[in-house]
């Protein structure tokens, strides 16, 4: 990640009890992108190693993953998500139509901090990731734990995306953040940093977008 995330994220906000950033936006999407393509290990890993802008990857583990096939899964409810996984069919039976799948991601990495605060700070820290990530119907959604991170102890990304829709189009990411608590005597960073925060998600958007349809375009062994 591109982990100006980290502490920026946070620094844009005001501690008078506003904790949440929600920013939007839009992408041309230019394939189709499929399921099996988004589930690859390489290609998290990839993204993940691209929005550190190459900073080591410690510890990398992506878990298998499981395909959810009722609403009431634990993990549903523990991510507090409601998606539609059964439907009524013409005989009046209950039946899986719409399963999730899920997988949990944790690694390390380091913390790129902005030179206007690793001035004042020092920091060169790492940080601790785990990312849950869930595949249902169009959409991919992402919850991005992020610990040990200077000044505001943590910080958490919830991210949707209309990925999967049947034909190259308009995808519309939705990003959600909260956080620790920050120091009063950094206010003063909010308007220099919010732009930083923004940019950062724009980009963890771009490589993810790039990185499924590339995957497409990768060779299949054996061929010419």
């Amino acid at each position: 990640m591109s982990v100006v995330l980290c502490v920026v994220a946070v620094l844009c906000q005001q501690c008078t009890g506003q904790d949440l950033i929600v920013h939007v936006q839009t992408l041309a999407k230019q394939c189709i992108v499929r399921v099996d393509d988004v589930k690859s290990n390489q290609t998290q890993f990839e993204i993940c190693r691209e929005w550190t802008n190459g900073r080591e990857i410690k510890n990398w583990n992506m878990g298998a993953w499981i395909t959810i096939e009722a609403s009431d899964h634990a993990i549903l409810k523990e991510f507090n998500m409601h998606l539609k996984i059964k439907t009524i069919d013409s005989t009046g039976k209950e039946v899986v139509q719409f399963p999730a799948f899920y997988t949990e991601i944790k690694y390390e990495t380091s913390v790129k901090v902005p030179m206007i605060l690793q001035k004042i700070t020092g920091m060169q820290p790492t940080m601790q990731v785990t990312k849950h990530v869930f595949l249902h119907q169009e959409r991919l959604y992402s919850h991005i734990h992020i610990d040990k991170i200077p000044i505001l102890s943590f910080i958490t990304i919830k991210n949707k995306m209309n990925v999967f829709a049947s034909r190259p189009g308009a995808v519309i990411s939705r990003h959600y953040i909260t956080h620790g608590h920050i120091p009063f005597y950094l206010k003063w960073s909010k308007s220099i940093l919010k732009g930083e925060i923004t940019k950062s998600l724009d980009r963890y958007d771009e490589i993810s977008l790039k990185n499924y349809c590339q995957k497409q375009r990768l060779p299949r062994p054996g061929a010419p």
